[in-house]
């Protein structure tokens, strides 16, 4: 039996069918049921983060795939249904259906949490465990006991000389090395943000059309209705 506190529900309605999604653990792993109309048309136990349902024998109705966190909750539940992707919406009141709602009111500033972790992942080897050596060398100098090592006299080999050309990279290049170690992490983070804000607001424009019913998902994988303003 599913445990009401780790289970999650994701819906949508697209054709007139209803779509719910249901996520609850099991050991180590996820179990993921796909209900139609009431009626289950996939499970999968299972614990990859990226896992696809659906039913060979309705083509019709689509498949749904879900991507999972590290913890195993359901990051993004997208319906596919003919050329149609959608997410299915987390059910009200649930802690997702909150996070999606300060998500929805603060769009840029919830996307930055990817910049801000890009960041600290640059701050904390810099500077959190810079300091941690530090400490520990201090700690280590305090409580190691002096040791005489004995003198050994090793004999003296003699090493060729080789003329080696002297030559370095040039500074630029050196320069740009430097930087990018630091600054292409950023830069990523950016740009998953500013597509994680332009897809959500796509997805808005998407289910606004949906329930107008200015759009629909055919069996034949056309769609129709109003173009996407995006």
């Amino acid at each position: 039996m599913a445990d009401v506190a780790t289970e999650q529900r994701y819906l949508i309605t697209v054709g007139g069918h209803d779509y719910v999604l249901s996520k609850h653990e099991q050991g180590l792993s996820q179990v993921l049921v796909l209900t139609v109309d009431g009626e289950e048309m996939a499970r999968a136990k299972s614990s990859d983060k990226r896992v696809t349902l659906g039913d060979d024998d309705r083509p019709d109705l689509g498949h749904l795939t879900i991507r999972l966190t590290t913890l195993g909750s359901v990051r993004r539940a997208t319906l596919t249904r003919g050329d149609l992707d959608v997410d299915l919406d987390p059910e009200p009141g649930s802690k997702a259906a909150r996070l999606e709602a300060k998500a929805r009111e603060h769009p840029r500033l919830y996307a930055a949490r990817h910049v801000v972790g890009a960041v600290a992942g640059l701050l904390v080897p810099l500077l959190g465990l810079g300091l941690l050596v530090k400490l520990l060398l201090g700690w280590l100098t305090d409580r190691l006991p002096d040791v005489n090592l004995p003198s050994i006299d090793l004999p003296s080999l003699p090493l060729p000389d080789w003329d080696l050309p002297d030559w370095e990279l040039p500074g630029w290049v050196t320069a740009a090395v430097a930087v990018a170690k630091y600054v292409v992490p950023v830069a990523i983070a950016i740009g998953i943000a500013a597509h994680e804000v332009r897809r959500r607001r796509q997805q808005d424009q998407l289910k606004e059309q949906l329930r107008e019913g200015a759009v629909a998902a055919e069996p034949s994988g056309r769609r129709t209705g109003g173009p996407n303003t995006e």
